[in-house]
């Protein structure tokens, strides 16, 4: 048990890629940990900050998961033409710019196209991130996916640990402070991705599904 945590623990700190690899997990990890936060709070969010009844939260919901769907796929295809670090930095800016307009809006018309552009950019980024992988990776990309993996599921844990510290506080001002602290992990994580090196493996076409990560 304690060699295969060691082995674990030795690949983060050296995973495929070098250095841009280990920026990457960082800010995957940091990217799951504000979903984590945003995923644990929404509904309660949208119950108690702008007040939307339970089917309006359903269908806001429903609707823009559905909207996301078309990210891989332009995030594929935008890929080919322009640098996938750019693209990925972008969707992070956009997921920021998104959040904060959150925090603005009222009802379930101003919020539809917010949680729309927010899920279409979400699964964009997942599909540049498994591009980026995949290219600096080159032979070893199975491997550095599984880091990927625990990674992810590392993040995911403690967005759920802080968004339940504000759930139990339950005030108005707490969602909001969950809201915030999700943009944050998209500015921290667009910072971190522009450290990187833009992989220089041969373009290849991008699966039109994400990670499940």
């Amino acid at each position: 048990m304690g060699k295969r945590g060691d082995g674990l623990l030795a690949q983060l700190r050296r995973p495929p890629g070098g250095r841009d690899g280990r920026i990457m997990l960082l800010a995957q990890f940091l990217d799951r940990a504000g979903t984590g936060v945003w995923a644990a709070s929404a509904v309660l969010y949208f119950t108690f900050v702008t007040r939307l009844h339970a089917r309006e939260i359903g269908l806001l919901l429903g609707i823009a998961a559905v909207a996301g769907i078309a990210g891989s796929p332009l995030a594929g295809q935008l890929a080919e033409r322009f640098p996938v670090r750019t693209l990925l930095i972008g969707c992070h800016l956009l997921r920021l710019g998104t959040m904060g307009l959150l925090l603005a809006c009222d009802g379930f018309a101003a919020l539809l196209p917010v949680m729309a552009v927010t899920c279409l950019a979400e699964r964009a980024a997942k599909t540049l991130e498994m591009l980026f992988a995949t290219r600096a990776a080159g032979e070893r990309r199975s491997t550095y996916q599984a880091l990927t993996r625990s990674a992810a599921n590392a993040g995911y844990a403690l967005g759920a640990g802080v968004a339940a510290l504000g759930l139990a506080v339950g005030t108005v001002g707490a969602y909001q402070l969950l809201v915030l602290a999700n943009a944050l992990s998209f500015a921290v994580t667009a910072a971190l991705v522009s450290r990187t090196r833009e992989p220089r493996s041969a373009p290849g076409r991008v699966a039109a599904g994400a990670p499940a990560g």
